[in-house]
């Protein structure tokens, strides 16, 4: 598992709309709504090896499956490839707040204290990871 952690950004009502303008509209979400935005990017990376088969055509057949990943690869008898892929990715985002009290624990008060994403698959790696609070 990686771990990527950052410091909050941030930005206000009309960043947030030029910025995300279209996201926005595909989703049907009205920026005044949005407090806080999360970028993450991973790239996969891994060299396995397999065996492949001769099939009846003459073709070529290769395959590789694990929890995160299904490829096939077929070679066809006049030299064409088709490749059949699927990466899965697991991420796990924890918002933190640090909690204070003050007098007796009348008035209470939330700190954003940042986001932390912890990547599940052992082949992928966090590349890229920011956290955008939406201010007034």
């Amino acid at each position: 598992m990686y771990q990527a952690e950052v410091k909050n950004l941030n930005f206000t009502q009309s960043n947030l709309q030029a910025r995300y303008d279209k996201l926005l509209g595909a989703s049907k979400t009205k920026s005044k709504d949005v407090n806080n935005v999360t970028e993450v990017a991973s790239v996969v990376h891994s060299v396995d090896t397999v065996i492949a088969v001769v099939d009846s055509f003459g073709g070529i057949k290769a395959k590789l499956e694990d929890a995160f990943v299904d490829i096939d690869v077929e070679v066809l008898p006049n030299r064409n490839t088709i490749i059949d892929y699927e990466v899965r990715d697991s991420l796990t985002i924890f918002n933190i707040q640090k909690k204070h009290s003050w007098l007796f624990g009348l008035i209470k008060w939330k700190e954003q204290k940042g986001i932390k994403v912890i990547n599940h698959n052992p082949k992928a790696e966090i590349i890229n990871l920011r956290t955008i609070d939406i201010i007034e």
